[in-house]
């Protein structure tokens, strides 16, 4: 939808999720394309002549150990998260843009820390060695429209030499007045009981404008939970949601402070905060499992973001620039 908004032609997706691949192919008039491997292993016997020398390809396979899709196991009483099956997809997809080579390819992540920094640097490298001059940031996509201060990698490769130009950052966040339920509609079941005792956060520094301000925490059965228990100022962005499946008194957006008390963010709110169109939240509504709604949301990235992006990598296609050595240097340890 964000590329559509811009004018661009989108061809496909894939998708693997089969509700999710027909939300796509309804919401974009876009063929539904199989999964990743299905595609590179098509690509070889030279099926999808048509995915082949696309102006743009984004792609957001997820990294070994980053999503929830992966399984908790136990060692030594801490948790540990184990990757499931199709995690190695994250290095494959470099297969597939040296066989469909499109002319700008973007890929999009949670950033890169110490555990999987090595595995974002593969792609990186991969996409060198086929061709692509590539560039890599850290986005807070509040700096860009959104209303979420969800961090991204970046990482925007072009053939044949050339370099984008990043997208100025803002500095001030209009609030999240457009993106939250009016509170005379809020579910009562959802405002944290009084009985719960609030305990304020001492910041050590005055917070930034684009990046969510907690203000505290509650302590649920005589216990501080600062995890999934928080309440944050709606005059900065929410932060960034997760797909954990909501736990006592929590979801995963947290709390948001209001005049009429303390209330869980619904999946909705933090759709609207990441950019979904009214069609895109009527698919979401029609979802009949919470934990549904939620993977839907907290996985995709904000639109508006994602638009600043496309626009910076259509600029570059139709008026190549030179690639600076600052642009492909190692990735910077930028722990979530």
């Amino acid at each position: 939808m964000a590329a559509q908004e811009l004018g661009v032609r989108v061809v496909g997706g894939s998708e693997v999720d089969s509700k999710l691949a027909a939300a796509f192919s309804k919401r974009t008039g876009a063929k539904s394309y199989p999964g990743l491997e299905e595609l590179i292993e098509g690509g070889k016997r030279g099926l999808y002549p048509e995915l082949h020398g696309l102006d743009i390809v984004t792609s957001g396979v997820p990294c070994p150990y980053r999503s929830n899709a992966g399984s908790l196991t136990s060692s030594k009483g801490k948790e540990k998260r184990k990757a499931s099956s199709e995690r190695h997809l994250f290095e494959k997809q470099v297969e597939f843009f040296k066989i469909y080579r499109p002319r700008a390819a973007m890929i999009e992540q949670p950033p890169p820390s110490a555990p999987h920094l090595a595995e974002y640097m593969k792609v990186l490298t991969g996409m060198q060695e086929c061709g692509y001059w590539c560039q890599h940031r850290v986005l807070n996509c509040a700096e860009h429209g959104d209303h979420t201060s969800r961090r991204r990698w970046i990482m925007v490769g072009l053939l044949h030499n050339g370099a984008i130009e990043w997208p100025l950052p803002l500095t001030e966040f209009e609030g999240l007045k457009c993106v939250l339920d009016d509170p005379k509609t809020v579910n009562l079941a959802r405002i944290v009981p009084a009985t719960e005792q609030f305990v304020a956060r001492s910041a050590r520094s005055p917070p930034g404008a684009m990046t969510a301000n907690k203000l505290g925490s509650y302590r649920v059965q005589g216990i501080t939970d600062d995890r999934s228990v928080r309440v944050y100022d709606t005059a900065h962005p929410l932060p960034s949601a997760t797909p954990t499946k909501s736990v006592q008194l929590s979801s995963p957006g947290g709390l948001v402070r209001t005049w009429i008390g303390d209330y869980q963010v619904s999946a909705f709110e933090v759709a609207r905060a990441h950019g979904f169109t009214k069609e895109a939240l009527a698919q979401v509504e029609s979802l009949t499992s919470t934990d549904e709604q939620w993977k839907w949301v907290a996985n995709s990235t904000p639109r508006r973001t994602v638009q600043a992006l496309l626009s910076a990598i259509l600029d570059a296609l139709q008026s190549p620039r030179q690639l600076g050595l600052q642009d492909i240097g190692p990735i910077n340890h930028h722990p979530e």
